[in-house]
């Protein structure tokens, strides 16, 4: 009796996780269209945002000695602040914080018509920024390298400068491969294959959440490296948990990120301190900040200008096609124009035969000199 009833068990679980298995591989997976909608429905939903995150190495707070230096940063770990508006502005600062204190910063942001960076001195941030360097806005290049930005990097895609739902609306080869479970949340797997003249990874795979807005649960990124004819794991991005702004958006809460590996332990873990949408972000702070006066160090690529800032123009100034950018100048970085480029071709011509007639004239010389010895020698 024991034994029927054991095996009738068996056959009880067994067809229960035969049922289980079949509803998920039966579920109708969500076309490109639906997922796509869905996330821009959420993505429409602000048309401003502001986030602030920590992340920090492994999965506790270490001690980091900074390299080539004898620094110990205690306790070490990243505070983010990412600014957004859908003008095309966007900011974004980095504080390297040891025991407390704001040790090291640096900070980008842009719109329409130009990007900057600026950073602090290793240590001394609170000397303000050292230099600020100010370049054309780039469609192609709107973020940098977006791997510092560990905690938005399941939903922004910093290399292209767009959140998700633009990524799966833009690239032309994207397909739905089917379902899998991730923290008994059922995923949507959905591949983005790249063309090699787009940057970023050749392969995306996105797991989306559909009770979660369709936001990505895990993102994996790889490429074709070194030449090799396989893939290779460049970047791997987890989001563990979620919150909820309000009655009905999503966003991530805390996760992880790993290089080269989907496996932990981690590189990066991430968690969200704030989150705010919509409450109205000054146009100011798309723009450069200020520098210390007279100390900080502007290199302005659209103006060819350097300059210490708060100076003003001069007709002694030089720009940075004619000067080494260590050489500062009074000029001002916004309102001055660029001097007539140097032709270096011209001036790389006229050393060419300098070079030549004083190769000639040394040959001349020498031969001379022979000459003289010799007949010195008949003489004897």
């Amino acid at each position: 009796m024991r034994q029927l009833l054991f095996g009738t068990l068996c056959l009880s679980f067994a067809s229960l996780g035969h049922a289980q298995e079949e509803s998920a591989t039966q579920r109708p997976l969500p076309t490109r269209e639906e997922i796509s909608a869905s996330l821009k429905e959420w993505r429409e939903s602000f048309v401003n945002v502001k986030v602030e995150w920590h992340s920090w190495p492994r999965e506790e707070l270490v001690d980091i000695k900074i390299a080539e230096t004898d620094k110990v940063f205690k306790n070490y770990y990243m505070g983010w602040e990412f600014l957004w508006a859908d003008t095309g502005g966007f900011a974004y600062q980095e504080s390297d914080v040891s025991d407390g204190v704001v040790q090291h910063r640096i900070a980008m942001g842009g719109d329409s018509e130009r990007t900057w960076f600026t950073r602090t001195k290793l240590n001394k941030a609170k000397e303000g920024w050292e230099m600020i360097e100010i370049d054309p806005s780039l469609s192609d290049r709107p973020m940098g390298s977006n791997i510092t930005l560990d905690a938005l990097y399941g939903i922004w895609f910093g290399l292209q400068g767009r959140w998700v739902d633009a990524i799966l609306t833009s690239e032309e080869s994207v397909t739905v491969e089917g379902w899998e479970e991730i923290d008994g949340n059922e995923c949507v797997i959905v591949k983005v294959h790249r063309k090699p003249d787009v940057r970023g990874a050749d392969v995306e795979t996105l797991w989306l959440d559909p009770s979660r807005d369709y936001l990505p649960r895990q993102r994996l990124e790889e490429g074709y490296f070194r030449g090799r004819d396989t893939l290779s794991i460049a970047k791997f991005w987890r989001a563990n948990r979620f919150r909820k702004l309000n009655e009905t958006t999503w966003f991530p809460s805390d996760g992880y990120l790993c290089l080269g590996s989907k496996e932990p332990p981690p590189v990066f873990m991430w968690q969200f301190k704030e989150v705010e949408f919509n409450t109205g972000i000054d146009s100011s702070r798309f723009q450069p900040p200020k520098g210390v006066e007279g100390k900080t160090r502007v290199i302005d690529h659209i103006s060819n200008t350097v300059t210490l800032f708060g100076n003003t123009p001069s007709k002694s100034s030089m720009d940075i096609a004619g000067a080494d950018p260590t050489s500062l100048s009074g000029r001002s970085p916004i309102t001055a124009k660029a001097s007539d480029p140097i032709n270096w071709r011209l001036w790389l011509s006229g050393f060419g035969v300098l070079s030549l007639c004083v190769a000639v004239v040394v040959r001349q010389i020498r031969l001379r000199s022979f000459s003289g010895q010799s007949n010195e020698t008949k003489t004897r």
